[in-house]
């Protein structure tokens, strides 16, 4: 049985901190006109300070209002759509300078894999329900309807199932997201076995129901307790030994070093997570990887709180432009495009500082876009306008 369970203006230089985690854009959260103060002295945040994100939302800070020389944060969120726009009044010469987050929205080539605990113990912990449902084929059922509402024209997302006790099994092998939830029922996802849990089963097992797979690779674990059974010796409910843990994790590791991200979600047995969870940290490589529900009617709405896996951009491809006003786009030098080592889906990136073009006096709109192609064959970008009018 399953056991225990995140500048600066003078005359000649302006900073804009831009964020997009769409295709088409960004919008500033503050949209009325600015109010004419007295100068405050602004208190930057230190560099160390990471920013505050949610996988999901990817939601950061950036912008731009300045105060005699120095640059206030202009918060945008990358939830919203559109191009974002600023007007400024400023002398000729002034440069422009834009950093920022491009966050592609697609899945592109995904594919889906559900591995889920059938032990003993799931008998009682997620029991099927007079709906003839139980928490981990709601869970599965919750997920699958958030990628349906994000799918974009050109996304192919497959999906396939593991259940895992003493060993492992493909109960459906990868296929499109359409037929997979068609198909899935009460029998496929609601089961359990007099066994015990084998994590070095179930990552092996993923990895075989993976093999052949193109594209990125994402695998949503559902259990409710450690592993009692996969590495030398007897099975041992509480793994004395630690041999059953090193086991899976061996096995998870190996999955990870293949490209795969990795969600777990702990269904809390006898307030176990505190045990669970450092060890599932080790599973997934990250604990924003690992969300702990207390009982089976929380798996749904943990799930879908996890990250989902985004197109890769190709970084060495990457270019900025600036176009003005009806004008042809011309190339501005891109200093880095780099992925963010510590968000999914996230690349981080600066432009060299470039004059602003305009006329005394009339406002000329000077279009900064930031170019990427993903591994699904389509661009994504993100783009800011300012509308300049030189002194």
């Amino acid at each position: 049985m399953c056991k225990n369970s995140l500048a600066r203006l003078c005359a000649s230089t302006l900073l804009i901190a831009l964020t997009a985690c769409n295709q088409t854009g960004f919008q500033a959260q503050q949209q009325q006109p600015a109010q004419k103060t007295e100068p405050t002295p602004v208190q930057q945040p230190p560099a160390s300070t990471p920013a505050s994100i949610n996988e999901n939302r990817q939601e950061s800070q950036g912008g731009l209002t300045t105060v005699q020389g120095t640059t206030q944060n202009y918060r945008i969120t990358c939830r919203n759509n559109g191009i974002q726009r600023h007007d400024l009044q400023a002398p000729e010469g002034t440069t422009l300078k834009v950093t920022g987050e491009l966050c592609p929205k697609s899945f592109g080539q995904l594919n889906v894999l559900f591995v889920v605990d059938f032990s003993g113990s799931m008998e009682q912990n997620d029991p099927r329900n007079l709906l003839l449902s139980c928490g981990r084929l709601a869970a599965a059922r919750a997920i699958l309807k958030k990628f349906e509402d994000d799918m974009g024209q050109g996304d192919d997302v497959r999906v396939g199932l593991v259940s895992f006790d003493d060993v492992g099994r493909i109960t459906k092998p990868l296929e499109p997201l359409k037929n997979f939830k068609s198909t899935l029922n009460i029998f496929q996802m609601c089961g359990y076995n007099e066994a015990n849990t084998n994590y070095k089963a179930a990552f092996d097992t993923a990895a075989q129901a993976f093999n052949g797979a193109q594209g990125n690779k994402v695998v949503y674990f559902i259990s409710d307790g450690l592993p009692s059974i996969g590495g030398s010796g007897a099975a041992d409910p509480v793994d004395t030994q630690g041999t059953h843990k090193a086991a899976g994790l061996q096995s998870a590791q190996a999955l990870l070093g293949s490209q795969v991200a990795i969600n777990a979600i702990f269904l809390n047995r006898d307030n176990s997570a505190q045990a669970g969870a450092p060890y599932l940290n080790q599973i997934t490589g990250s604990p924003q990887r690992v969300r702990i529900a207390n009982d089976a009617n929380q798996l749904a709405d943990k799930v879908i709180e996890l990250a989902i896996p985004r197109v890769n951009l190709v970084e060495a491809q990457a270019s900025a432009s600036l176009t003005v006003g009806t004008g042809a786009p011309t190339p501005i030098k891109l200093v880095s495009f780099k992925k963010d080592p510590t968000r999914p889906a996230v690349w981080i990136y600066e432009t060299e500082a470039f004059p602003l073009k305009g006329t005394k006096g009339t406002p000329v709109v000077n279009k900064v876009t930031i170019t990427a192609p993903g591994t699904d064959n389509r661009p994504h970008e993100t783009a800011a306008e300012v509308t300049f009018t030189a002194q």
